[in-house]
């Protein structure tokens, strides 16, 4: 393992991906609140003031599980700074880190559960301090260390010709890493990217990723390292996000996002959608804040608006929830707690996908034309806390313009393929009536419930065929923070997206008048 490392500190040559603001922490510079002290017995909680340079630091990724151990908190944080606690007092995942990082010489290390107040009076705020910079704890560690099931990604062997070869799929590495336990995790996706070398025990055998470095991603059956298909991730990969490319030419920052940086950007989305979250409501837009913080350096100096950055929008409403996976009801958080927008992708539990119709028609030979029925006015976001400006909301909005088309249907939810043969949609105004094969609900209460005041949105169409692509909207209530000294603007919610297929309703679509609104 020690080779490993030395090797990966000697190629980066002090290049790392992860700082993402331009003006935040000089990477090399910067060091969480808290570390743990672990040169000796007992283990020593120690604070930023007491270092008077950056130390290394190594980092523990893992599944905090049902049991209960020993972690921070308002009581016992002065005694763990004053007196530490006892090696054998941390769970054995913990204690096993903690004597892997001492070979590798590395003195200090950070675990969340022991350096981030669990519980207490003060909980809340030092969450919220630490959440803000998530990003910078992974991106500055030396090396993160990860405790999931590797045995999913062993070699193969077949015999070709009456010899013995080793078969590797080209998403080898992905697949490996989907399929373990951890994984499953959606802290560990930003943990996994934003960290810049990573040490993984499986129940087989060491592996070492190390992204800074293309090619060594290495284990102890691949020891020379695993030359990866595509990125040195392939789509966890994140894109540079400093004024040089992958050539090392120097980019104009305002050069337009590649459609490459586009593509993993969604793929990122999608990715985060398959994981699972304790604090669902909570958490889901702060585990993923320090992805958001490097793509929104990538991506500047676009706004970022509630899981999307503003030169994508409105195209990027278009994403949808996977058929199989609509849920029964929409997530339901407390009554005094905003989650997100309805056309937001945080705003479902559910396994999404996103439609590339934008990205792909400028890829294309030659590039299709793409006409868009919709136009972003502005946007509203609200924060609870003013630092957060990639984690939870208090409230956001979209000012919008489109043509809005009343549309009804019949026939039961489509939970089977034969379902939708038999569910009609009919939108008068542009003279469709069709059976639904592509219209994509968020869940089973938004097809079920009364259908007075819904109504067909289109965002975009494709010249060269026609396809049509939008949401179903319902009207709403104007929140209750709207002003009473002007009148609201007609408020919608997003229930679902469409395709409308190349059937000639374009150009009826296109001579449709527009209206101003809002999407809550």
């Amino acid at each position: 393992m020690q080779p490993w490392i030395l090797k990966g500190t000697a190629m980066s040559g002090g290049v790392r991906f992860g700082v993402a603001e331009p003006g935040g922490p000089e990477i090399g510079k910067w060091y969480p609140p808290r570390l743990l002290d672990i040169a000796s017995n007992p283990i020593r909680l120690v604070s930023r003031r007491d270092f008077k340079q950056c130390p290394p630091f190594a980092a523990l990724s893992h599944c905090w599980g049902q049991e209960s151990f020993l972690t921070l908190t308002t009581d016992n944080i002065e005694s763990f700074h004053k007196d530490g606690f006892d090696f054998a007092q941390m769970p054995e995942n913990f204690q096993n880190v903690v004597v892997i990082v001492r070979w590798l010489k590395i003195r200090y290390i950070w675990i969340d559960s022991l350096c981030i107040i669990q519980s207490g009076r003060e909980a809340q705020f030092d969450w919220a301090e630490h959440s803000d910079s998530m990003q910078y704890v992974y991106s500055s560690c030396d090396s993160c260390f990860k405790e999931r099931n590797t045995a999913t990604i062993a070699p193969v062997c077949v015999m070709v010709d009456g010899e013995p070869n080793i078969l590797i799929g080209k998403d080898h590495a992905i697949r490996g890493f989907r399929n373990a336990p951890i994984a499953s995790r959606a802290w560990v996706l930003q943990e996994r990217l934003l960290s810049r070398r990573i040490l993984t025990f499986g129940p087989n055998q060491v592996f070492w990723e190390c992204p800074e470095t293309a090619g060594l991603n290495v284990c102890e059956t691949f020891p020379g390292g695993l030359v990866p298909y595509g990125h040195n991730r392939g789509p966890f990969a994140l894109p540079p996000n400093e004024p040089w490319d992958r050539l090392g030419e120097y980019v104009d920052p305002n050069t337009k996002p590649s459609a490459e940086d586009q593509h993993i950007w969604l793929d990122l989305i999608e990715t985060y959608s398959e994981c699972n979250l304790t604090r669902r409501h909570e958490d889901k837009f702060v585990a993923f804040s320090g992805i958001v913080m490097h793509m929104h350096s990538v991506f500047n100096p676009s706004p970022y608006i509630a899981g999307f950055f503003a030169f994508e929008l409105p195209a990027a409403l278009l994403w949808y929830v996977r058929w199989k996976a609509v849920p029964r009801s929409r997530p339901t958080p407390p009554s005094d707690f905003y989650r997100a927008p309805s056309w937001s992708w945080a705003a479902t539990d559910s396994l999404i996908r996103c439609r590339r119709t934008r990205i792909l028609a400028a890829q294309a030979e030659p590039p299709e034309l793409v006409t868009y029925f919709s136009t972003l006015l502005g946007h509203h976001v609200q924060l609870p806390h003013r630092g957060m400006r990639f984690g939870q909301l208090s409230q956001a909005a979209l000012q919008l313009k489109a043509p809005l088309i009343l549309m009804t249907w019949t026939g039961a939810f489509p939970r089977t393929e034969y379902d939708q043969q038999h569910t009609v949609y009919e939108m008068p105004d542009i003279k469709y009536m069709d059976i639904g094969r592509a219209f994509f609900f968020d869940s089973e209460d938004d097809f079920n419930t009364p259908q007075d005041g819904v109504y067909f949105m289109p965002i975009l169409g494709l010249e060269n065929t026609g396809q049509v692509e939008g949401l179903i909207v319902r009207c709403t209530s104007p929140p209750a923070s709207a002003t009473v000294d002007t009148a609201p603007p007609p408020c919608y919610i997003r229930i679902g997206m469409v395709v409308l297929p190349a059937d000639g309703h374009f150009n009826d679509v296109k001579a449709l008048e527009t209206s101003e609104f809002a999407l809550l």
